[in-house]
């Protein structure tokens, strides 16, 4: 009951982890973070039945045993009620990855309310014939903060939308801001399907500040960095709009912007 975080650590003293505010690099400090690994394909970490107030720092999660689903799923995307949504979750200077050598399907799907993932490293999340995304969100109507990490997957490093949920939310009131998207350049000659590295296909008042996005070629499509559009596949009612893209650097891509609101609500206010 109540709103006081429960809060899930390393036992590692503070020196040994990241400062507050400071991205975590797994080469330095892994040593110092608990591991948490799936034993089966199921997530390492699921939240529902409105699951809140968790704070997890200086955890790794490690993937599932062969790349299928979600390393952490928060909420389902079938809750019947808003109280049902997991809210107040944060995530601030963990690591997330893959360790299968199939890759992984996804890092977050991050489908609560209230939810922060700061000054965290998610990487090798990458499928060979299937989309992998390091975060997900599409059965929420937001408040979600992604701030301060490295991003790392194959398909689309952050995505929104692309599926719809039983109350029909439209993520909305998001910020993603100084984080670092990539696709190592390795991967163009090993197979991995690759689409973009930031997409909106169902989004409101959405703020995308001061990010790096690097490396991006066409494989599963053709190579467009950065997407903006409303589709079907994103549930009766998408919508792409009160977007703001500012003094982001995208580099390294074959394409760079793609606008397209021809379907369902269409976008509009695109900054």
């Amino acid at each position: 009951q109540g709103n006081q975080f429960i809060t899930v650590r390393s036992a590692a003293r503070d020196a040994e982890l990241p400062p507050p505010g400071v991205r975590l690099d797994p080469q330095k400090y892994a040593a110092a973070l608990p591991k948490l690994a799936s034993p089966n394909n199921d997530p390492t970490l699921v939240a529902f039945n409105g699951a809140h107030h968790f704070r997890f720092v200086g955890v790794e999660f490690q993937g599932t045993r062969e790349g299928y689903g979600n390393i952490i799923k928060i909420g389902s995307g079938e809750e019947s009620r808003i109280e049902d949504l997991p809210h107040h979750i944060e995530f601030d200077r963990v690591f997330i990855h893959a360790v299968s050598p199939q890759g992984q399907r996804r890092g977050i799907a991050a489908n609560g309310r209230f939810l922060k993932i700061l000054n965290s490293h998610i990487s090798n999340i990458k499928q060979k014939g299937d989309e992998a995304q390091a975060i997900a969100i599409w059965a929420t109507d937001g408040h979600i903060e992604i701030v301060n990490n490295y991003l790392e997957a194959s398909a689309i490093n952050i995505l929104f939308g692309g599926a719809g949920s039983k109350l029909g939310f439209i993520p909305s009131n998001c910020l993603v801001k100084n984080n670092w998207m990539n696709k190592p350049i390795e991967w163009r000659e090993q197979g991995w399907a690759v689409k973009n590295l930031f997409e909106i296909k169902n989004g409101r008042r959405i703020r995308v500040e001061n990010n790096l996005m690097t490396n991006n070629w066409g494989h599963a499509q053709d190579g467009t960095a950065v997407v903006f559009k409303s589709t079907t596949d994103s549930g009766e009612g998408a919508v792409a709009e009160d977007i703001e893209f500012i003094n982001n650097v995208v580099r390294g891509s074959g394409n760079a912007v793609g606008i397209n609101g021809s379907e369902e609500k269409g976008g509009r206010r695109l900054t």
